[in-house]
């Protein structure tokens, strides 16, 4: 009679393999989900540094306050959105305090937040 059943170094060797897999899988879901964070910090960014530049048209200068602005107030779970007039540029921090910062700023449209003070 046949035993038909797995070896113990079968089965250790299906468990290495599946455990690859998920830190890979991992590993990829991570930047996968830091590319949807930047798509949505830029894409906000954006419509904040159009309405700062036209503010700037219209009263000669740049406005610290989004409610200024002729835009929806931006709100988002993942991003708390601030502006910095002085500097003349947008921040977007993430709301847990973890991750990086975005910012872009008003005149070039470039992308890359200052050093902190």
């Amino acid at each position: 009679m046949r035993n038909e059943s797995f070896t113990l170094i079968e089965l250790i060797l299906v468990t290495v393999l599946i455990c690859i897999l998920g830190v890979v899988a991992l590993i990829r879901y991570g930047a996968i989900t830091e590319k949807a964070y930047s798509a949505e910090a830029y894409s906000v960014l954006g419509r904040i540094a159009s309405a700062e530049n036209v503010y700037k048209m219209e009263y000669g200068t740049y406005t610290a306050s989004l409610t200024d602005l002729d835009i929806d107030d931006p709100v988002s779970p993942n991003f708390t959105y601030s502006i910095h007039s002085s500097a003349a540029f947008a921040r977007a921090s993430r709301g847990s305090g973890s991750g990086r910062n975005y910012c872009m700023y008003f005149e070039s449209g470039l992308t890359g937040c200052p050093s902190e003070e």
